[in-house]
């Protein structure tokens, strides 16, 4: 008799279950790295921003890629710009929604914890800030920057791992309508939303800019200018100056609050970590805004070890500073472009330029020791859409960070490539690599 060929189906099936048995190997080995510590070395693997869609095809092909360097470290860390709810309606105007299978999918990529703290917190109110939260946690993740009221908002969330107690705050200076949490008071209920580190603005505008608003202001029944010279326009301060240039001052009660939180957790803590969701100047920008690198060099004098920030869907430098890292953006870890087409009424998701990168890092006593950025590829693939990450391979790796090795170095932190990723070191006083 002759012998029967495997059809189409038995072959995808025997496909699919070599897959599984694949990733259900890889699983047991991160599990197994994960209840060990070697050489007392803790490891942590940061990513940017997470924005995924209804359809979960491509993330699960794009796990296949990127989740075993989640899976090997001890803290895995991503910032979810979405809400989750019990039921989500597909393509809902509110913002990013998904549902339970999207936690899942956090879990199953490698993520131990994921940062809230961003402009997309309060879309769906108070009742999608209490969803996400609890599908999170069915789903084994934690979840920092959040809050029933400011106090909860602000304060770490706590991992165990075998180095130690790892403490993660995370704060969004970038924020809308009722984004940020409030305080409880007696007799009045703080209101859930993200621990918000905010700043206002000051416009100084070159001597024809200034006297023109300023005559216009007056003319259309507006206050004149003060003794100073100050005017308020619309809510906005303008002051004289040299040129046209916009000045962001830090909320100092904000500031203070949270590295207070950032001493009393390293008191400890095995390890510190904040992140930082800014958009600030604006998603155009290679560098962050300096209120967010004065806040960020603060934060490790404090006593973190690692500040990473997310929010302009493109990289920002790496620098070192103390005993710590700061990666000011790491970009988009997935952006699902049909989701990021919908979102273009948010003036901060209307230019998305989707880079991204995979930073992993080794931490002794709370100090950096060691840390590698890994590029993302997130354009189209032949079995993974656009937006869903991959990590770019060879030559393609140099050449998108090409212009972060650059300003980083800027600040004296080196980017080699080697082997499809870039080692990161400070630089020795002889300005070369250390």
């Amino acid at each position: 008799m002759a012998r029967r060929r495997p059809t189409l189906a038995v072959i995808s099936a025997l496909g699919l279950i070599a897959v599984g048995a694949a990733g259900w190997a890889a699983r047991e080995k991160s599990a197994d790295l994960r209840r060990s510590c070697p050489g007392g070395v803790l490891s942590v693997a940061s990513v940017g921003d997470i924005m995924m869609g209804s359809d979960l095809g491509p993330a699960r092909r794009a796990a296949a890629d990127t989740a075993p360097l989640l899976r090997a470290s001890h803290v895995a860390l991503g910032s979810l710009s979405m809400t989750l709810l019990e039921r989500p309606r597909e393509a809902d105007p509110r913002g990013p929604v998904g549902g339970r299978r999207h936690a899942d999918q956090l879990h199953d990529w490698g993520f131990t914890v994921v940062s809230r703290a961003n402009d997309h917190v309060a879309d769906f109110g108070r009742d999608g800030v209490g969803a996400t939260g609890r599908l999170l946690g069915r789903a084994g993740l934690a979840s920092a920057g959040v809050g029933g009221d400011l106090a909860a908002a602000r304060a770490p969330v706590w991992l165990e791992t075998p180095c130690g107690r790892v403490a993660v705050i995370a704060a969004t200076s970038t924020l809308r309508g009722e984004d940020p949490a409030t305080p409880t008071r007696p007799g009045i209920a703080g209101r859930p939303g993200a621990n918000p580190l905010r700043y206002s603005t000051r416009l100084e505008l070159d001597p024809q800019t200034y006297r023109a608003l300023s005559e216009q202001a007056v003319r259309l029944g507006g206050a004149p200018p003060d003794a100073d010279g100050r005017l308020r326009v619309l809510g906005a301060t303008l002051e004289p100056g040299e040129r046209n240039v916009a000045i962001r001052t830090v909320d100092g009660a904000d500031q203070a609050a949270i590295l207070a939180q950032v001493r009393e957790a390293r008191k400890t803590a095995a390890l510190v970590i904040v992140s930082i969701h800014s958009h600030e100047p604006d998603n155009a920008s290679l560098e962050p805004a300096p209120f967010i690198e004065a806040f960020a060099r603060a934060a490790i004098d404090g006593g973190a070890g690692l500040v990473v920030g997310q929010g302009p869907h493109r990289l920002r430098p790496l620098e070192f500073h103390g005993n710590g890292l700061i990666a000011y953006s790491l970009g988009d870890f997935v952006s699902d472009r049909r989701v990021a087409a919908s979102l273009s009424a948010n003036p901060f998701d209307a230019a998305r330029t989707s880079e991204g990168a995979v930073l992993t890092a080794a931490f002794r006593g709370g100090r950096i020791r060691s840390a590698r950025l890994h590029a993302l590829d997130l354009s189209a693939g032949e079995d993974v859409a656009a937006g869903f990450p991959r990590l770019a391979r060879d030559g393609s790796a140099q050449s998108a960070i090409a212009g972060l090795i650059r300003q980083s170095g800027a600040r004296g932190a080196h980017l080699v490539v080697r082997d499809g990723a870039a080692d990161i070191s400070p630089a020795t006083p002889t300005g070369r690599p250390s």
